[in-house]
């Protein structure tokens, strides 16, 4: 199970919500 992913996505998701 790739951990990487799971903080990209959280990354991400922070970004857009962080708008």
């Amino acid at each position: 199970v790739p951990t990487r992913t799971k903080g990209v996505t959280i990354w991400a998701l922070s970004q857009r919500e962080t708008r």
